[in-house]
């Protein structure tokens, strides 16, 4: 299965590129990116600039759409994707845990299979169809850009927390990195 990062973001909550921060050594979009390597058959990042991330050792896909939104990457993985479904991560999630990317892929069904840890679904941690691009474009033309939105049109499988807390504990793999305070929080469960 092939797995897609999204790294199109301007990291305006953060102040600065956050997926270019380093963190123990390795930037945040590293250890997404090396995480995913060891349970994936191919990792791509979607990017809107592939120049800025040329330290990373795969392939660097520029999103296909101008608009900034996680739909737009998820839509360029539907056109770039080889097989039915692939996964999708975020890239601003560098404590993911590589037995939980192995319960996606290996539960992960289609349309849609994304986790629910605590009271939030988290469609950017997640195994989308390929056959959702049409839907996806129609919703990016008429300016629905809400992930949630798809998910709710097209429906999907939830995988439950009870699933992940005996490799992760403390839902680590869920926590993104937006703010300098959750860099506090990520920078403590890192070590």
């Amino acid at each position: 299965m092939e797995c897609f990062i999204l790294a199109g973001g301007q990291s305006r909550r953060f102040g600065e590129d956050k997926l270019s921060y380093s963190l123990g050594g390795r930037r945040v979009i590293e250890r997404v990116f090396e995480t995913a390597l060891e349970v994936f058959d191919r990792v791509l990042v979607i990017t809107k600039n592939p120049k800025r991330l040329t330290f990373l050792k795969g392939p660097l896909i520029t999103d296909l759409l101008p608009l900034q939104a996680p739909i737009v990457g998820l839509y360029t993985a539907t056109v770039k994707a080889k097989g039915e479904i692939f996964a999708l991560l975020s890239g601003d999630i560098p404590l993911i845990k590589r037995e939980v990317l192995q319960i996606l892929r290996d539960r992960g069904e289609p349309p849609v299979t994304v986790f629910k840890a605590g009271d939030r679904v988290h469609p950017l941690i997640g195994v989308y169809s390929k056959s959702l691009r049409e839907t996806i474009k129609k919703r990016i033309e008429r300016n629905d850009l809400s992930m949630m939105g798809v998910l709710e049109e097209v429906g999907y499988n939830l995988l439950g927390e009870d699933l992940v807390r005996g490799v992760d504990p403390n839902l680590d793999s869920f926590v993104n990195l937006n703010t300098k305070e959750d860099l506090l929080i990520i920078s403590e469960r890192a070590r």
